[in-house]
């Protein structure tokens, strides 16, 4: 339901998924650690969605979309969990689990892009480390 048209997200509004994502996110940092089969499972969709969530909202040049804001996008700076998400996310980088890296470099490419850098503000204060992180990535070798 995430991805596509902006009108598939409308029918995630009322349950504020980027509050129940973030909070999730935030409590599973050991399990990104672990790389295990379930952290794939249940990281990887849960990275995609959030990272769908941000560019439908980048996608319009600015302008807090109906959907991104109804979903709690509009609130990610200020949200308790965020600092703890993004080290979550942060550990899927560093992760021996290709899928978890791939996701986890998704989420943050869209949430950098969010209008108005509040995306760029949000990793640069809660996740200061995160251009050593890729820089890492970056230079290991590919993995099967």
């Amino acid at each position: 339901l995430s991805a596509g048209r902006a009108e598939h997200l409308t029918k995630l509004a009322p349950h504020r998924l980027v509050d129940h994502l973030v909070a999730k996110l935030a409590r599973e940092t050991e399990l990104a650690v672990s790389g295990s089969d379930y952290a794939v499972v249940l990281l990887a969709p849960m990275m995609r969605t959030l990272g769908n969530i941000c560019w439908d909202e980048a996608q319009v040049g600015g302008q807090m979309t109906e959907s991104a804001a109804s979903l709690g996008i509009d609130g990610l700076q200020d949200h308790p969990g965020a600092a703890q998400a993004l080290a979550t996310i942060a550990a899927c980088l560093q992760s021996s689990r290709m899928l978890l890296q791939k996701e986890a470099a998704f989420a943050l490419s869209n949430l950098t892009a969010l209008p108005r850098s509040q995306g760029v503000h949000l990793v640069r204060t809660r996740l200061p480390q995160l251009t050593s992180t890729l820089h890492a990535l970056l230079l290991s070798p590919p993995t099967a």
